[in-house]
């Protein structure tokens, strides 16, 4: 109740009207009295606007606060975008790219005869590579790969070289063949699955 009390009182301080001026005391012939008036109103007034001047510093130092932190918000996310692109870059210039084309080749052991050449157009080199030939011809035959193996297997090609494999060619070989290339490089495993006609037969 007391402190209600005082903030009532306080209340009424403020909000009241002028505070009449006192009555000058009187002033002896002999001496000379300067009688100061504080207005009451004045004073008010001079609280109130700087009131409100700290109110409109808080509210902009806010807004500024805020305005920075969306400005920093964005700035990250176009940075982050930035070094994505320029890590897939840098990603795809690491990366093996494993081609295969048909070809005519003249080996020691045979007269010249259809070939599959594998080329590394790749900015990095290709390890772990298979290459498995398979008819794509409804009816033909695939041809065999050297030894009569499934599949063959490189350990390493690098960037801008190239392997012949010599196919050897059975009778009623397929006209169309197809070839499936597989390798890894630092990005990971890759495929790379082409249809090629035979050559050199």
């Amino acid at each position: 109740m007391a402190v209600g009390g005082a903030l009532a009182a306080f209340a009424g301080a403020l909000y009241a009207g002028p505070t009449p001026s006192p009555s000058p005391s009187p002033v002896s012939s002999g001496a000379s009295r300067t009688t100061v008036i504080v207005n009451s109103g004045d004073s008010r007034t001079t609280v109130i606007l700087s009131i409100l001047a700290f109110v409109v510093s808080v509210i902009s130092l806010v807004a500024t606060t805020w305005i920075g932190y969306r400005q920093y918000k964005a700035q990250s996310a176009l940075t982050a975008v930035e070094e994505a692109r320029r890590t897939d870059e840098v990603s795809e210039q690491r990366q093996a790219a494993l081609a295969a084309r048909s070809a005519a080749v003249t080996a020691q052991w045979q007269d010249t005869g259809p070939a599959l050449v594998i080329h590394n157009h790749g900015q990095a080199p290709a390890m772990d590579v298979t290459v498995e030939v398979t008819s794509a011809t409804p009816g033909g035959l695939p041809p065999r790969l050297p030894s009569g193996a499934d599949r063959l297997t490189m350990e390493r090609l690098d960037p801008g070289q190239s392997h012949a494999v010599p196919l050897t060619a059975p009778y009623g070989m397929a006209a169309v063949i197809q070839a499936a290339v597989r390798w890894r490089d630092g990005a990971g495993p890759h495929e790379n699955i082409v249809r090629l006609p035979t050559v050199g037969q």
